[in-house]
């Protein structure tokens, strides 16, 4: 793929979007990914955080998309091309989120607006 069709989240102009985006692309997302999906096998519970939180950190990572829940990709301004590309992404990683917790904790955080922490 040609590095015209790459794009960084913190240098993209925001009037443009490339028509194909790089699989490098923090906005890139895979034929498998979809909300349904479980991308870790730890449950978050009661007891168990620091192993769960380190279970995404390595999920999200390997996908590209811990900055999502870092805060390392920053939302875009209302007016930019991207904004609509990175709201699909955060309501896929908050999906991700609900799903890999018990119903107790999903009844509580299921109207968060960002995945963000």
């Amino acid at each position: 793929m040609s590095t015209s069709a790459s794009y960084s989240a913190a240098t993209a102009d925001s009037t443009t979007m490339p028509s194909t985006l790089d699989c490098n692309h923090s906005y890139y997302i895979h034929p498998s990914d979809s909300p349904g999906m479980q991308i870790t096998t730890v449950i978050l519970t009661e007891n168990n955080y620091n192993q769960w939180r380190r279970s995404m950190e390595l999920a999200l990572s390997s996908k590209l998309k811990l900055g999502f829940v870092d805060g390392t990709y920053v939302k875009p301004a209302a007016n930019s091309t991207l904004l609509i590309h990175w709201t699909r992404y955060n309501n896929m990683i908050t999906s991700w989120i609900l799903n890999s917790v018990t119903v107790e904790i999903r009844n509580s955080i299921v109207y968060i607006q960002c995945a963000r922490v």
